[in-house]
């Protein structure tokens, strides 16, 4: 299961600029973009203000020694992203370098969706809570009349401070067929930030 969400710890750390590209399809608002993500199969609101990005191995060696500098450990599980799963991802760039920026990230990884909620739940709670993450809750959720699974939770980010950083992340899990889309918003955790991740999550349609 961890395999199937990805690395969620990692989608919630803004450390390291990566270069700015077109969406595949958007349209902008006052507030809000909208990104038709075509491979992946779903389209999703984030707002205008952030960037969109694609992670290359270039940029993914830079963010990997960026980390390694406060935190190891999690760099060296930045270092194992699966990079041909990556369909899109977006970034507040307003975040300063080394502080948590909301970003949303699309992912789409060759494993199938739980078969109901109970397994869903028990894989999230034993894979996060294995690495010392907290599972607030998990919930089935309708995309496009088709039933989803969602996790929220909370991951600690070791700093240079005696205080790790604490960053919430919501993870949508969205069945198709033999293979899954994944979202994945992180966000300060705040309740600003819970918001946010709702107002991204809650925006997920099938296309």
């Amino acid at each position: 299961m961890r395999r199937l969400l990805g690395i969620a710890l990692v989608a919630a750390v803004g450390l390291v600029g990566v270069p700015a590209v077109a969406a595949v399809a958007a349209t902008g608002s006052d507030s809000t973009t909208t990104a038709v993500v075509k491979p992946a199969g779903v389209s999703l609101r984030y707002p205008s203000t952030w960037t969109v990005a694609k992670q290359t191995k270039k940029s993914l060696a830079a963010q990997v020694k960026a980390l390694s500098k406060t935190n190891p450990a999690l760099a060296a599980q930045l270092a194992q992203t699966d990079l041909t799963t990556a369909k899109f991802r977006a970034v507040d760039p307003g975040a300063a370098s080394g502080e948590v920026s909301g970003n949303v990230r699309v992912q789409l990884v060759k494993s199938p969706a739980p078969r109901n909620l109970a397994a869903f739940t028990r894989e999230v709670t034993q894979a996060y809570e294995a690495d010392g993450d907290t599972v607030l809750g998990t919930h089935g959720v309708t995309v496009s009349g088709k039933t989803a699974y969602r996790v929220d939770l909370t991951i600690p980010i070791a700093g240079t401070g005696a205080t790790p950083t604490v960053v919430r992340v919501g993870q949508l899990a969205v069945p198709r067929g033999s293979t899954s889309t994944v979202v994945t918003v992180g966000a300060p955790n705040t309740d600003a930030g819970a918001a946010l991740i709702d107002t991204i999550l809650n925006s997920v349609r099938s296309t």
